[in-house]
C-alpha cells in the first residue's frame, strides 16, 4: 500500500505535519512497515479538501483530529486483509 501526503501550503497549514507523524506513528505501532509505504508529496491540486492523503491514487481529506480513524478505516483493513 502507497500513502501520500501533500506538503503544500494549504495542506501543511490544515495539518499536514501531525497527519504524516500519526499515520507513521500508527503503521510503527501496528507493524505495517513491509505493507505500507508513506511519503511526502507536493501540493495535490485539491486544496479545497486538505489535508490531502491518496491511498493507492485514492484521494482522502484527513485532519489531525479523524488521523486515527482515517487509519482504521482505511489503512488497516487493507493492510492485513
Amino acid at each position: 500500500m502507497k500513502i501520500d501526503v501533500c506538503t503544500g501550503n494549504v495542506c501543511n497549514t490544515k495539518g499536514s505535519a501531525q497527519v504524516r507523524e500519526q499515520l507513521r506513528a500508527l503503521i510503527n505501532e501496528n507493524d505495517l512497515d513491509a505493507a505500507v509505504s508513506m511519503k511526502d508529496v507536493g501540493c495535490m491540486k485539491s486544496c479545497g479538501k486538505a489535508v490531502c492523503v491518496t491511498i493507492d491514487g485514492n484521494l482522502y481529506s484527513v485532519s489531525p483530529e479523524t488521523a486515527g480513524l482515517f487509519f482504521k478505516d482505511h489503512v488497516m483493513g487493507r493492510a492485513i486483509g
